[in-house]
């Protein structure tokens, strides 16, 4: 058995020779199916199944109850009164100055939104377009978040940087 001060000298030593770190592809690739391989797992499961019909037989119960409803309001005298005076009040505000003059700028304004967005969605397709299928690796240095003391480069050696 080891001693506790022995373990932490073994261990990266162990780390370093046992298995290489996976590529980054392939550590994503692993990753998605084992979530795929959860979905399917959790979606072909008899409690979803159960969940299922229980979510559809709940929906079909509310949509019967929502026709009800509505059948009952349009043979209801109130609501048709009603219905009948918004109707008028529609009629009478679509004819007004005002409200063709709102018309008119929501038309430009979303003729102008439009644009923008075809100018945006072209730009991007452009950008797409003369990106490169994969991008080229960069070279980023990484330094540490502490500098090294003089206690810890005299146990290391002097640092020298890599940086072109």
């Amino acid at each position: 058995m080891t001693t506790p001060s022995e373990q932490p000298e073994q261990q990266p030593e162990h780390h370093a020779q046992s298995t290489p770190t996976p590529a980054l592809s392939d550590a994503l690739r692993q990753l998605g199916e084992q979530i795929e391989e959860t979905a399917r797992t959790v979606l072909s499961s008899e409690r979803t199944r159960e969940i299922q019909a229980n979510v559809t037989t709940g929906l079909k119960d509310v949509m019967a109850n929502l026709q009800k409803a509505l059948e009952n309001l349009k043979t209801n005298p109130q609501v048709q009164d009603l219905t009948d005076r918004a109707q008028k009040g529609l009629t009478e505000a679509q004819q007004s100055s005002f409200f063709k003059d709102l018309q008119e700028t929501l038309a430009k304004a979303l003729s102008h939104a439009s644009t923008q967005l075809s100018e945006f969605s072209e730009r991007i397709k452009t950008e797409h377009a003369s990106a490169p299928d994969q991008a080229t690796p960069q070279n980023i240095p990484i330094e540490p978040a502490h500098p090294p003391s003089d206690a810890d480069s005299a146990a290391t050696g002097p640092t020298v940087r890599l940086d072109p």
